[in-house]
């Protein structure tokens, strides 16, 4: 019982299972009911469920069913099913409706005629119109308004349709026209004129006539009758009409004339014939053709000569039956000559010459059938100065230009051998035991440009004789030869000058000039000045002149002119100077008589220092480059030197001057300067015609500017007749001149204008300033002199030069509101500084560069700084400018910079400029402090930062201002304003951090300058051209230490030996050269012990006494420095000042001593040049 109850109950529970399976049916949105349009396709109404979804079965598993009753062709209501069961069965089901509806408009056309006409009392009978509908078919269209046939006018009827839909058709009308009876005939018109007269042989284009009707409106006539243009006769058209109503026009005619007015044309086969001289000719045929005439004969008139060459004209003529005359046709007939000249070589058509030597062409000659003048030309050339086989081309070309050549080989070989020249001479001698230094040779050759020279030979210089050294050259084809030199060894000992003054004498100064073989040696001993003249180290000549009773040291026989010249190689030129009454004594020395010449005027030579041949003292001076002054006597004037060396005077002067100056020099006009010192101080300036030695134009005073520009030389001359504070402008040209007066003058050139006297300008810029209207003009000018531009100005401050630029600086009213502008040398506009702040009130000072090393290119001339208030005038805002690259570039200052009256800046390189700022204070008992401070633009980074201020308790200047820069330091030198030419102050300053260091020296240094600056990683070492200072970076500003004894010890970078002056065993005394100048360098037993710097001149002399050994003193005669020199202890060293009055000396003790260096009988005169590029 139990069991089957258990039984029962999972039954039951089976049962119970089954009935809870899956009876949820799918879903989807309710689908509207749909419109469509009658003729559409069938839908897919499967895409209007939307959101068909099932609770177990995936949408593409469940079965969807479309029941479709649509007939889409036929308008109405249609129902659509649509079926979805799952996979459980569970249906779902929705039904629409789908209206088909017809919106297609039918349409209409009409049968027959849109426009229709007929005649008052005509029956009329509407032929209507059809309608086409998509749904109801054809049919016909239904007609509005009617049509009076019996009453004239105009009717429209109008058609329309609307089918079973509604949809109405667009209406369609028609126009009849009911024309009233007509008895009015048209009327005919003629185009054109009733007779024409037309060409034989043309087309006849008849122009017709028209009609006009008051129905049928115009049109054609109807034509009849022909034309026949082949036959001449007169020809007649009728032109009639007749209206749609039956009216017949009145007809009119036309006659025709057919006429033969054409003449006949004549044609050639060519109108130029071409036939060689000499041939035979025949006249070319020649046709007549006419619109009438079959038959045309033409005659020609006419000749041609065939055997004389030229142009030739026959022409054809033709008369028709009509007389018509054909236009005449012309045949040129030329006869040419086309046949080349034959051209034959004279001599061989193969040559061979000598490389160097002179290559004569024999030439060749040409003939010609026609031309008997037909020449030869030659073309190509032969180098004989290189080795090569050369073309020579003959062409001959006769009148016609007929052409024909022929050629020939010129062969060029060398044979010849080169030829040695020795450097010196060919016999030289050396002291035993000394070493022999070759000199070598050099080789020309007739055509090789470089040819080595070996050298062979021995010179045994510890053994006396005579030794031959010998010399070979060959050239690249081979050619040799040789030369030799005898070198002698010789024990007697040598003396570079063959000529020594006499014991007990006194040598105060002397110079060596050497011209080719020709030496001399000037100098003062005892009471003489002497001249002694060596040739291959023998006296030629020797003169002497008396000195003042004063002492040797008043005359001298050279002096800062430097005059000593040779002329042309003709004659040297001897001035000497007599310091005591400023007298010259002049000696003429010819180079070809070997004889003194001293009867010319005491005078002195002005050169052209830039032209060619200029140079050291003792250098060539070509005639037409120098003047021959007498500045003082009788015959004072400028001279000239002939090429015979007489002299002839260009110029009197009327008074005696000083000092006499070479100012300008070019190939038409010279410029002198002449002073004199006396009592009545006075400049005299001239302008000389170099052609015919007139004087142009002169100034009672000094010269400013002195440049060409263009065709002209300018001069200018700020105090010559000087009118309300202008200078003068003298522009020169053809030997006259052209004065203005200006109040500035700008010169713009290519070249630096700071090195000199200006040459050469490209344009001008000048001011005036107008007092009647205050008004300040600024014009340019181009290098024809020529106006270019002009500004005109009310309120102007300064006017400033940077390089093809003018700065302007202009104020408002009451001194403010200024503004900075650049105006180019090319007159176009301004390029405006931008301050950016308002100009309630501005004000700019001005500071210009201080630069003493010129060869540093800078990119601005000036710094401009500039105070004005912010916008709303409360603060003051200060900012730096400066006119770079075609703009300004400005810099904003810090509050606390000073710029003071006393300022200028230095530019460093290309990264950094340095302002100083120095201002000098007046205190009590009439005492001065000075205070200062430096501002630093940083040019990359476009940056300016400031010192703060330093003090001293003195009054300080830049009389003698210095300066030097090394990496990011900067030493700055001033003078106390008791003492402008010493040096007490220096600023120490590291741009880095803007520390600002000063100290004021002990003792001020005086006759110095700063000739460089070495900072190290501690120390810091100011070189001066006598002494250096040094001090470690953590003192500076505290004490300065003084080192190296020897003058101008501070050495410093890339020295190399120019030449020895003494060399002996222990001992050695060198010329060195370095970034610092020229200095003498000593060295003892290997050891460099000193240093001397020495003048930046272009000689020395020395003078020892005794053998060169350790006991010796070495005496060094400079043009500005003397020094004695102990050579056995070379680390102490002398100096002597030569003064105005004399030479300072040591004598054996050291001991200063006024005047001369005694001559001795052991003592021997060297000589020492060097240069300086």
């Amino acid at each position: 019982m139990k069991k089957g109850l258990r039984l029962l109950f999972i039954f039951a529970l089976l049962i119970t299972l089954v009935a809870c399976g899956d009876r949820e049916i799918p879903t989807f949105d309710d689908i509207l009911n749909q419109t469509v349009n009658v003729g559409s396709d069938a839908r897919n109404w499967e895409e209007e469920l939307k959101n068909l979804s099932d609770n177990e079965t995936s949408e593409d598993a469940l079965v969807i069913e479309v029941e479709d009753n649509v007939n889409y062709d036929v308008p109405g209501t249609y129902n659509v099913t649509i079926t979805v069961t799952d996979e459980s069965d569970n249906v779902t089901s929705a039904t629409f409706t789908v209206t088909v509806v017809d919106n297609v408009k039918p349409v209409i056309s009409l049968v027959g005629n849109a426009q229709v006409s007929i005649i008052a009392g005509e029956s009329f009978t509407d032929p209507g119109a059809t309608f086409t509908d998509n749904i109801d078919g054809t049919g016909a269209a239904t007609v509005s308004g009617s049509v009076n046939a019996a009453v004239a006018g105009t009717y429209t009827l109008t058609y329309s349709y609307t089918d079973a839909a509604g949809n109405a058709a667009d209406t369609v009308t028609r126009t009849v026209t009911v024309i009233p009876v007509d008895t009015q005939a048209p009327v005919v018109t003629l185009n054109g004129d009733a007779t024409l007269t037309v060409e034989a042989g043309s087309t006849f284009t008849d122009p017709g006539a028209t009609f006009s009707d008051n129905l049928d409106g115009t049109g054609n006539a109807v034509a009849s009758g022909t034309v026949d243009t082949s036959a001449l006769g007169s020809y007649t058209v009728t032109y009639s009409y007749t209206d749609a109503q039956g009216n017949a026009a009145t007809s009119v005619t036309r006659t025709i004339n057919v006429v033969d007015t054409t003449a006949p044309v004549i044609t050639v086969a060519n109108a130029t014939v071409t036939i060689e001289v000499g041939s035979t000719f025949t006249n070319p045929t020649a046709n007549a053709s006419d619109n009438l005439d079959a038959d045309a004969t033409v005659t020609a008139t006419g000749t041609v000569d065939a055997s004389v060459v030229g142009s030739y004209t026959l022409t054809y003529n033709h008369t028709d039956a009509q007389g018509n005359v054909a236009t005449a046709v012309t045949v040129t007939v030329v006869v040419e000559d086309t046949t080349a000249p034959v051209v034959t070589l004279t001599g061989n058509a193969a040559l061979t010459v000598e490389a160097g030597s002179t290559f004569t062409d024999a030439g060749a000659t040409a003939v010609d059938n026609y031309d008997t003048s037909a020449s030869v030309v030659v073309t190509g050339t032969v180098d004989t100065s290189s080795l090569g086989i050369y073309t020579l081309t003959y062409t001959s070309t006769d009148a016609a230009g007929n052409s024909s050549n022929v050629t020939r080989t010129v062969t060029v070989v060398d044979n010849t051998a080169p030829v040695i020249t020795l450097n010196g001479n060919a016999s030289v001698t050396v002291q035993i035991n000394e070493a022999y230094t070759e000199l070598n040779a050099t080789a020309t050759d007739n055509l090789d440009a470089n040819v080595s020279v070996s050298v062979t030979g021995t010179v045994d210089t510890t053994t006396v004789g005579a030794y031959t050294i010998t010399y070979t050259a060959t050239d690249a084809a081979g050619n040799t030869s040789t030369l030799t030199r005898t070198v002698n060894v010789s024990d007697t000992p040598p003396r570079l000058a063959q000529y020594a003054p006499a014991e007990g004498d006194t040598l105060s100064i002397g110079r060596y000039y050497k011209f080719g073989t020709i030496e001399l040696f000037l100098l003062n001993y005892s009471d003489k000045a002497l001249v002694v003249i060596f040739e291959d180290q023998t006296v030629i000549d020797e003169f002497e002149f008396e000195l003042e009773p004063n002492g040797p040291s008043q005359q001298m026989p050279t002096n800062i002119f430097n005059n000593v010249f040779s002329l042309s190689s003709k004659a040297i030129l001897i001035s000497s100077y007599n310091i005591q009454d400023n007298s010259y004594s002049s000696f003429l020395f010819n180079l070809e008589t070997k004889t003194v010449d001293n009867s010319i005027p005491s005078g002195f030579v002005r050169w052209y220092a830039t032209g060619p041949n200029q140079g050291p003292t003792g250098s060539l001076i070509d005639f037409d480059r120098y003047y021959y002054v007498v500045s003082k006597g009788d015959d004072r004037g400028i001279y000239k030197f002939n090429e015979d060396l007489t002299l002839t005077k260009y110029v009197t002067l009327q008074q005696d001057y000083d000092s006499v100056y070479f100012r300008f020099y070019n190939d038409e006009y010279s410029v002198f300067e002449l002073s004199s010192n006396g009592m009545n101080y006075s400049t005299f300036s001239l302008v000389l015609s170099n052609s015919t030695g007139d004087i142009l134009q002169t100034f009672d005073n000094t010269i400013n500017r002195i440049f060409m520009m263009g065709n002209k030389l300018f001069i200018e001359n700020s105090d010559y007749n000087r009118q309300d504070n202008r200078v003068g402008i003298f522009a020169f040209s053809d030997n006259q001149v052209e004065i203005t007066y200006v109040a500035t003058l700008f010169v713009f050139s290519d070249e630096n204008m700071e090195m000199g006297p200006q040459t050469t300008a490209n344009s001008l810029g000048v001011t005036f300033y107008d007092d009647v209207n205050n008004e300040t003009q600024l014009r340019f000018y181009d290098d024809s002199y020529t106006q270019i531009s002009i500004r005109t100005f009310t309120n102007t401050w300064s006017f400033d030069q940077d390089g093809d630029y003018i700065i302007v600086v202009e104020r408002g009213e009451n001194y403010n509101n200024y503004s900075l502008n650049a105006y180019k040398n090319d007159g176009s506009d301004p390029i405006v500084a931008d301050f950016g702040f308002t100009r309630e009130f501005i004000t700019i000072n001005t500071s210009y560069m201080f630069q003493t090393n010129y060869n540093v290119e800078r990119p601005f001339n000036y710094l401009y700084f500039v105070q004005g208030t912010d916008t709303n005038n409360e603060n003051t805002i200060t900012k730096v400018y400066y006119f770079e690259d075609e703009e300004f570039v400005g810099y904003d200052l810090d509050d606390n910079f000073n710029l003071y009256g006393n300022s200028s800046y230095f530019y460093k390189d290309n990264s950094k400029v340095l302002v100083m700022s120095v201002e000098q204070v007046y205190g009590e008992n009439d005492s001065y402090t000075s205070s200062g401070q430096v501002l630093v633009l940083d040019l990359v980074s476009q940056t300016a930062t400031t010192s703060e201020t330093f003090n001293f308790d003195t009054s300080i200047t830049r009389g003698s201002s210095n300066y030097v820069f090394s990496g990011d330091y900067a030493v700055f030198s001033y003078s106390e304003e008791t003492n402008y030419s010493s040096m007490k102050h220096l600023i120490f300053v590291d741009t880095t951090d803007m520390t600002v260091k000063t100290v004021t020296l002990e003792e001020a240094i005086t006759q110095s300058y700063f000739i460089g600056l070495i900072v190290s990683e501690d120390k810091v070492t100011l070189q001066f051209n006598q002494f250096n200072l040094e001090t470690t970076i953590s003192n500076f500003g505290e004490t300065f230490t003084q080192v190296d004894s020897t003058p101008g010890g501070g050495g410093g970078g890339g020295k190399f030996v120019v030449d020895d002056i003494v060399n002996e065993d222990d001992f050695i005394l060198q010329f060195v050269f370095g970034e610092m100048g020229p200095s003498i360098q000593l060295t003892w037993n290997g050891t460099v012990t000193g240093t001397i710097s020495v003048a930046n001149t272009g000689y020395s002399v020395y003078v020892y006494d005794g053998e060169g050994t350790e006991n010796d003193t070495v005496y060094i005669v400079f043009e500005q420095d003397g020094y004695a020199i102990d050579v056995q202890n070379p680390t102490v060293t002398f100096q002597g000042v030569m003064t105005s009055t004399g030479f300072l000396t040591l004598d054996d003790n050291y001991n200063e001593t006024f005047g001369a260096i005694p001559i001795t009988s052991d003592m021997y005169l060297e000589i020492f040049i060097y240069y300086q590029n």
